[in-house]
């Protein structure tokens, strides 16, 4: 068994610092190395005005279409739908 798999060392991640962090905060922790700009400008779409539905069929479009190559085909495919639907949610009350 690898180190560091299981439950708990997931939940020990939910405190960051000593703040409680969501774990939809620590998953799109990873969507601002490339999707930074909150405008789209910048070369990689902005994730503002997204709603949760559409985040998620965009996600899930890129998880499981067949033969997709790009980054995002590699990183989709490494989230399970739970993990989805949290990325997805977080980003719909930025929209407010």
């Amino acid at each position: 068994m690898l180190a560091g798999c299981g439950s708990e060392p997931r939940a020990a991640a939910n405190n960051v610092e000593g703040y409680a962090v969501s774990e939809g905060t620590l998953l799109v922790a990873a969507c601002s190395s490339c999707h930074l700009s909150q405008d789209g400008t910048g070369g990689m779409a902005g994730l503002t005005g997204w709603t949760a539905a559409d985040m998620r069929a965009s996600l899930l479009r890129y998880k499981t279409e067949p033969g997709g190559t790009t980054v995002m085909h590699r990183l989709a495919r490494g989230y399970s739908d739970s993990e989805i639907d949290l990325i997805s949610e977080y980003f719909e009350p930025q929209n407010d």
